[in-house]
Formats: structure tokens, sequence, C-alpha cells
């Protein structure tokens, strides 16, 4: 993780095992040691508090070897959520209405901020809000990344945004990490950088069923700048992160708020990410987004929003939009409804079919009563025995 200097929020956003949980650990020897003060640290729910006390932060504390002279004789004053120091308290609690309402800290440590509800944030920000504190606070966030609309993405959009980047072997110029040029909500859309390609065609699709053995043949990754394309190979693995580094993407940011965030192309097997992709997309076609939500949150690093509509492939062939106009390939389209007990009461699909079974996402949304499904169907011209309901 990048060290700590003084400041008044920093937010460390990573995919899973890549140090989240070992990040903050070192961070209490550091601040045991170096710049004493108490400290309380946040994670979402009780039990979880007190996993992470007793097996992973206790533990980490009693190993170090330049915290041993700090800690307490009385083997009471180290319990598995608090640790009774005579310079300093440490106390892991969990972020509840309760707790992140109580006494004030110079430094919170806040764990997996995606999975906190709305709100908890701000009351664990006001822990360090003591006139006393000011110049000397320090607010430190670890999180997967989370819904586009939470906390802790806002935050992210408000901060230097620092992502990370690393030089092409060919050209030797910088660029950041995206599984898709067109689809990515860390990097701005307009910005180039190393994607994930994979082909599209009879070989890798026959009759529109993926062959994986084949399409792993074909990946690559590919530099916005001189178009070289690299195998995932310890070699170009090495290369690469000899060269990594954080750019700052949000330069006109405070300086008080900063932020840094990892691609999950950046550190995880490309054919993994391609697999867990085609996957989703697939399940995506049968009305499930479940596993897409959690190709782009954990796999990718991402946030998630309800309205993203995510491109089939990082090639032309296979990007799309939700235009709301039929598909020219296709020769059928079919309009499915689900019908619910509270409003809005009917939620609609509709995609375009090709004879190869391959589908686009025309429309969907929901609607009131029976005659707006009517109008919509009418309005798509679908005929009524291609308007199916859960009814």
């Amino acid at each position: 993780a990048s060290p700590i200097i003084e400041s008044k929020s920093n937010f460390f956003s990573r995919r899973p095992r890549l140090g989240k949980a070992s990040s903050p650990r070192g961070r209490f020897c550091f601040f045991i040691v170096e710049d004493p003060a108490d400290i309380v640290a946040y994670t979402h729910t009780i039990e979880l508090a007190k996993d992470w006390g007793e097996k992973r932060i206790m533990p980490e504390i009693r190993g170090c070897p330049a915290c041993r002279p700090f800690l307490p004789q009385d083997p009471k004053a180290m319990r598995k959520t608090e640790l009774l120091m005579p310079h300093m308290v440490l106390e892991v609690e969990p972020a509840n209405e309760t707790q992140t309402q109580s006494r004030s800290r110079r430094i919170v440590i806040c764990d997996e901020r995606w999975l906190w509800e709305a709100g908890r944030y701000d009351n664990a920000k006001r822990r360090a809000s003591s006139p006393n504190f000011e110049g000397r606070k320090k607010i430190l966030s670890y999180s997967n990344s989370g819904i586009y609309e939470s906390d802790v993405e806002s935050q992210w959009r408000t901060s230097d945004q620092r992502i990370l980047v690393s030089d092409c072997p060919t050209c030797g110029k910088w660029a950041p990490f995206k599984f898709s040029e067109k689809r990515c909500r860390r990097v701005p859309a307009n910005f180039p950088a190393f994607t994930i390609r994979f082909d599209e065609n009879a070989t890798t699709r026959p009759n529109g069923v993926w062959d994986l053995d084949e399409v792993v043949k074909t990946i690559r990754l590919v530099c916005p700048n001189c178009s070289a394309a690299f195998e995932d190979t310890p070699k170009v693995r090495v290369a690469l992160r000899r060269k990594m580094r954080y750019e700052v993407f949000n330069p006109r940011a405070s300086m008080k708020s900063r932020a840094w965030a990892v691609s999950g192309v950046a550190v995880y097997p490309w054919e993994d990410l391609v697999k867990q992709f085609i996957n989703a997309m697939q399940q995506l076609d049968l009305g499930d987004p479940a596993a897409l939500k959690e190709f782009i949150l954990k796999g990718l690093n991402e946030p998630w929003s309800d309205d993203v509509i995510f491109d089939q492939t990082s090639n032309p062939s296979g990007d799309y939009e939700m235009t709301g106009e039929p598909w020219v390939e296709a020769t059928c389209a079919a309009m499915t409804i689900d019908v619910q007990e509270l409003a809005p009461y009917f939620w609609f699909v509709i995609r375009d079919w090709a004879d190869n079974g391959r589908s686009r996402l025309r429309r969907c949304g929901y609607a009131h009563t029976w005659d707006e499904v009517k109008d919509i169907s009418e309005k798509e011209n679908l005929p009524a025995r291609f308007v199916h309901c859960d009814v």
C-alpha cells in the first residue's frame, strides 16, 4: 500500500486478495510506534469486528518486535476488540449507528466500506472532528468497489483518484488498465488504456456457443499507444509490474482527500477474467445480472450500477449499447414481463435475437398498468405471440 502522510482522508480500493486486510494491520503497528494516538477501527458487523481483532489485528501487533515494548503487562488489557496501552487505546468496533457516534479518536480506520449502510461513514468521520485534532487527524478506508451511488464511490469521485498504471514494454508510454475500452467507471472512457482483447469468430464461438479452449488462445493485452499485443506470461507480468505506479487522474481535488485504486486487469490472470466475463454475459442473457455484478465489483474492482449495459467483448464486433432501436442482425424479438405484487407492477425486457442464438438488449424498464405494457409492445412492433408474462 502507499505510505501514509498527514492528510484528512485516504481511501484504498482494491479487488479481493490484494492486501486490503493486511494493509490496515500494518498501519496499526506503524501508528503504535511512530504516531501514537487513540485509534478506532470500524468494520461492518460485530461478529467480523471480533474476528478481525482476535485473529488478525492483535496477533499482528503481538508479533511485531517494534510494538512489544508498548504492549500492556496485564493480559486483561489486551482483549478481542480492545487494546489498552500506556500511551494510546485501540478499539475495533462494528460500523453501526451506536458505535460510529461514540468517543472521539484522532485516527479512524474503516474496513470494507462497500458493505456499510448509508450515512455510517459520515458518523465515523466525526470521531476525528475535534479541533484538537486539526492538522493531525487521519481517516483511512479500505474497500472493494461498491454501488456507483454509494458513499464509498462518492468519496472516490471527489478524491484525487490515484490509479495504478504501467509503462508499455514496447513503446515505453504509460497507460492505466481496463477490461473494456468503452465500459469503465474507474478510468475516463476517452483515456487510452491497456485493454484485454479476445476473438469472436467461427472458431472461438461456433454456432453461437463459446469454445473456451479456443478463446484462451486468442487472449492478449493491447497497448493503446503502439498497439503491441502481449500474452499473459510471467515475463510480461514482470515487465509490467516493474514499471507500475500510481498516477493522479483528478489533480483538482483537495490535497486532504486522496484515494488509490487497483484494476483487476493489472493483477488478475486475464484468462480467468475472460472466462468469468463470458459466463456473466451468458447469465445476463438469461435475465440474471448477479454474475455480471460480481465480475465488475470483485473481478475488475469497478463500481456497479443497475443501468450498466456492458459490451459483450472488447472488440468492435461485440460492442453494443441499449439504444432502443432494433438490432439489424436480428430475425425476431421478444418481450418478457415479470409481474410484481408492489408497484411498479410490471418489469420488462425486450431482446432481439439472431438465427445463431445471439441476442442484444433493445430496451428494459417497468410499467404500472396492463395498458402501458400493451402500448410498449405495440410501439416496438411486437406481435402478441412474442410477448411473454409470468402470470
